[in-house]
């Protein structure tokens, strides 16, 4: 309704995308057009334009989130938040930080972890930090079944309000989605130097330099999920400098003044562009 009218007043419109649709709906919501399309990610606007004719031959842009970022965590900071979350100082933490909902690929991680404790190693501890809220904690409770049923002790802690506390304290962090436009949990454990593992689809190889920042494993696949936590749970070093590339990258590209540039921009010209077909 609001680009309909804007469209008579002769204003620019700009449409943002961050989720997934069929091509039936997105032609829905783009019925009245845009003189500039938006997307959080490369591989989400190739998906929305592959099912939408009329998207696709849009003028169009990717624009990454960006978030605030936290000042660069210590040594001192994580032990003393491992203290305050009553985390052993001394073992490795994995966290996932996300929605407790299967296309974040939880039961993956449980199998991926059952794995590496079946193999008789030292692994340390696995924290899941979230909750299914949309579904009263049903998942959650399939997923602590699964868990009694794989022989694991996952710390499942719940929805946090300070996630930023879990990450200061962990080592690794874990991303298994099925299905990810782009995905904050990623960048936020990046900006907490942090290596992330990721899943090989939608935005995460976006944020994600494999070997660089973090690791990138097929989604839906526990066994290679398990031999990169593995890989980064006995090598430190490997962990600190994917960490360091992985918050670099995150200043660089994915920082809330990045993002705000990148949108500026892209307003800029899509108006230049409107003035001079309205006075054309």
């Amino acid at each position: 309704m609001y680009f309909d009218a804007a469209r008579g007043l002769g204003i620019t419109r700009i449409c943002h995308h961050r989720y997934i649709y069929d091509g039936q709906a997105i032609d829905w919501f783009n019925k009245y057009g845009a003189e500039k399309h938006l997307f959080v990610s490369r591989a989400l606007m190739n998906d929305l334009c592959e099912q939408s004719e009329k998207l696709g031959a849009a003028d169009r842009a990717v624009v990454y989130d960006g978030l605030e970022l936290p000042a660069r965590p210590l040594e001192a900071d994580r032990a003393t938040a491992r203290a305050e979350l009553g985390l052993p100082l001394n073992q490795t933490i994995t966290l996932f930080a996300g929605q407790i909902i299967e296309r974040k690929g939880v039961a993956e991680l449980l199998r991926a972890w059952a794995i590496l404790r079946g193999q008789g190693r030292e692994v340390g501890e696995l924290v899941i930090v979230g909750d299914d809220s949309a579904g009263k904690g049903a998942y959650r409770e399939k997923m602590r079944a699964l868990a009694e049923d794989l022989r694991i002790k996952p710390r499942f802690v719940g929805f946090q309000k300070d996630v930023a506390r879990w990450l200061t304290a962990a080592d690794i962090a874990v991303v298994p989605s099925h299905v990810e436009p782009l995905g904050n949990a990623t960048l936020e454990a990046m900006a907490h130097g942090l290596p992330v593992i990721g899943s090989r689809v939608g935005g995460i190889p976006e944020m994600i330099v494999h070997e660089e920042t973090g690791l990138l494993t097929p989604a839906k696949a526990p066994v290679s999920l398990a031999e990169a936590m593995g890989r980064l749970i006995d090598d430190l070093p490997l962990r600190r400098s994917l960490g360091i590339s992985a918050r670099l990258r995150c200043e660089t590209l994915f920082s809330l003044e990045a993002h705000t540039d990148a949108v500026l921009h892209q307003y800029e010209i899509t108006a230049q562009r409107g003035t001079i077909r309205k006075a054309a």
